[in-house]
């Protein structure tokens, strides 16, 4: 199996895993610890991707999402704590999220014909906006409280995009076989 396919297909496992474990108020902490794993693997799987079919969009969505993956833990884990100021933290781990997510959205919709999976799990937009309205919505509440109604629904339709795209990773070609 090519470099793309494996990162691929464990990066997004391991992102579904980090979309359940949030879910938690007790696992949200383990989250932590899986989280740079599927970034890393993630962001490798779209460079190698973009080496092996030829497609700059692809090495760039890989980047973004390492840049802004690796800022987003930063911010939650420690520069949020040194500077304290958590609605502000939280507003700029949202914006960079929404950022790289919104980069893997295009790639999955680059990538559509190749699998249907890469179709599929474009739902992860669904999840995106959910997320982003139910966290904007509630900032004014106990963090504790974010975790529900909007934002757990937004968090399963990740799950579901990151396992139809662990999927998709499976099934493309080594090399580039059809133009995208």
């Amino acid at each position: 199996m090519s470099v793309h396919r494996t990162m691929g297909t464990i990066g997004f496992i391991l992102s579904a895993i980090v979309d359940l474990l949030v879910l938690g108020k007790i696992t949200i902490l383990h989250a932590l610890l899986v989280y740079p794993v599927n970034i890393i693997c993630r962001s490798v799987s779209w460079v190698t991707l973009g080496r092996a079919f030829k497609k700059g969009f692809y090495k760039l969505t890989g980047l973004i999402v390492l840049i802004l993956g690796i800022f987003v833990f930063l911010m939650y884990t420690v520069i949020g704590r040194v500077l304290g100021a958590l609605e502000t933290v939280i507003l700029m781990v949202l914006l960079l999220w929404i950022i790289y997510s919104l980069f893997e959205f295009a790639s999955y919709h680059k990538l559509r014909n190749f699998t249907k999976k890469f179709s599929l799990a474009r739902i992860s937009l669904i999840g995106i906006i959910l997320i982003t309205i139910g966290i904007l919505s509630q900032l004014e509440q106990p963090m504790e409280q974010w975790i529900s109604g909007p934002v757990t629904l937004g968090f399963l339709f990740l799950v579901v995009s990151s396992v139809l795209a662990a999927s998709g990773f499976r099934k493309l070609p080594t090399k580039l076989e059809v133009s995208t």
